[in-house]
């Protein structure tokens, strides 16, 4: 049995879609484990090594017995579900399976309008996939195999979610990407192909920490509601020191030299993250690292953090959203304006690339406290432009399936949804509907909820021109 797992082309070319999602990392892993003749095609990262990648020609050429489309961020939508009906097309004996967790979001409507995708599978699909593939291979009673959504005659099944263990967890293998082809040129555009000080190429993995989440913000759509009702969670699952530090050796014997990880390490404790930081100084790693905040850590963290990983290279992420702290709360950031400032204090002096990021449309943002986040902006832009290495960005949000402006939470605040259906993101993908969208300009219908207004594209533009004019970086993708 040929398996390939298909990374599919996402909507607008950038470098972030090369990024695979790290849960798969380790399920193409366990099926090597197991004996499983497998291989993975990413689309994005072919697509930049060669303009001339022809997708078509090379599933023409190419055939498979199962294709694991991958369908986890809702922005490979369109062309994970045309790539899979051509497929279809042109090797109906194979078998199409979707997985991640826009698949899990959406799998009733999925299988309900496109014949030509066999299963989904749901949540945490570990304990799914060697089950599912010795059904195919022996007696096809799909039934047992929790997480599988399939079809028996005119009916369609959804079989009971299990999520993975923690002693699962911890015993996935998270640094071998030798089924990847191109896998040094995978980190290198992961990167941005970033250049360090001494002219060093940047080589970035990125490394789960952990799985769900404790926040419910009011735009992101990995929150902990949609982690308890789709992958059954009762609470996020954190990996143990050692399982991380293990992945850190091996991918620092294969050549990378920054991680990425996947959730705030200063979430978890001090206790957890202390020990997290003896361990990697203690291995003499020399990373750099990409680390996104779900909240504000505090200066001790920071401090800490800048010893332990190099700091040409690393940055720091911060949703500060707005300069309104109550609007901030509102969004789910649960931090005060001089708590930002105490933190980007102990940046100061520092190499690393402090990323703060406001957003134009979340929940009560929009309009009326522009005058204030613009004031606040200019603040910390006079304030720290020279003394940290600044970046900010200034930009909104596509509406994201499961967050809380999807689930209608704000409808009293004239917030709505205009995405109810996966037929409506797929839709809104489309090449066809991109062309509509930018000669009409519908900022309504561009963001995928109410409340919207043409003047959002004009303050977007006027903040990024202001941070230019004020010799910082801003936030954007080639």
């Amino acid at each position: 049995m040929r398996i390939v797992y298909i990374h599919p082309e996402g909507y607008q070319k950038r470098y972030s879609e090369v990024v695979i999602p790290v849960g798969m990392v380790g399920i193409m892993n366990m099926l090597l484990d197991y004996g499983y003749d497998v291989t993975a095609v990413n689309i994005p990262l072919e697509m930049r090594l060669n303009e001339e990648f022809d997708t078509l020609a090379y599933f023409r050429e190419n055939k498979y017995d199962v294709y694991m489309v991958e369908l986890h961020w809702y922005i490979y939508s369109y062309h994970a579900i045309e790539l899979s009906k051509y497929i279809k097309s042109i090797n109906p004996d194979s078998t199409i399976v979707l997985g991640g967790m826009t698949a899990t979001k959406y799998n009733i409507d999925i299988m309900k309008n496109y014949d030509f995708v066999d299963f989904i599978i749901s949540g945490d699909s570990e304990n799914s996939y060697i089950a599912f593939l010795s059904e195919m291979e022996k007696d096809k009673r799909y039934y047992d195999v929790c997480n599988l959504t399939f079809r028996s005659g005119n009916r369609i099944i959804e079989n009971q979610v299990e999520c993975i263990s923690k002693e699962q967890f911890d015993k996935m293998n998270y640094s071998n990407y030798s089924w990847l082809n191109n896998k040094d040129y995978f980190f290198r555009l992961q990167a941005h192909e970033d250049l360090l000080h001494d002219g060093t190429e940047s080589r970035l993995a990125w490394l789960p920490i952990a799985r769900g989440c404790m926040y419910d913000c009011s735009y992101c759509g990995g929150n902990k509601t949609f982690f308890e009702k789709e992958f059954n969670y009762n609470s996020y699952k954190i990996r143990s020191i050692d399982s991380v530090i293990f992945d850190m050796q091996q991918l620092k014997s294969i050549g990378v030299n920054k991680i990425g990880v996947t959730h705030d390490l200063s979430i978890f404790g001090n206790a957890y993250w202390k020990e997290l930081f003896d361990r990697i100084e203690e291995n003499d790693f020399n990373f750099s690292i990409f680390h996104y905040c779900f909240q504000l850590p505090c200066a001790e963290f920071i401090k800490r953090m800048n010893n332990v990983f190099s700091q040409d290279g690393s940055v720091v992420g911060i949703p500060v959203i707005t300069g309104d702290e109550e609007k901030r709360r509102l969004n789910g950031k649960l931090f005060f304006n001089r708590d930002l400032l105490e933190t980007l204090d102990a940046f100061i002096g520092s190499k690393t690339i402090v990323s703060l990021y406001f957003i134009d449309n979340a929940v009560g943002c929009e309009g009326s406290t522009f005058e204030k986040t613009k004031e606040f902006i200019i603040a910390l832009v006079d304030r720290y432009s020279k003394h940290i290495n600044l970046e900010v960005g200034y930009s909104f949000e596509l509406l994201q399936p499961a967050s809380k402006v999807y689930r209608g939470e704000f409808e009293k605040d004239g917030i709505m949804p205009l995405w109810t259906s996966f037929n409506d993101i797929y839709q809104r993908l489309s090449p066809q509907f991109q062309t509509t969208l930018h000669r009409e300009r519908n900022m309504e219908m561009i963001l995928g909820q109410t409340t919207s207004d043409r003047n959002l594209l004009f303050r977007y533009k006027h903040f990024n021109r202001l941070i230019e004019e004020k010799g910082l970086n801003y936030i954007k993708e080639v």
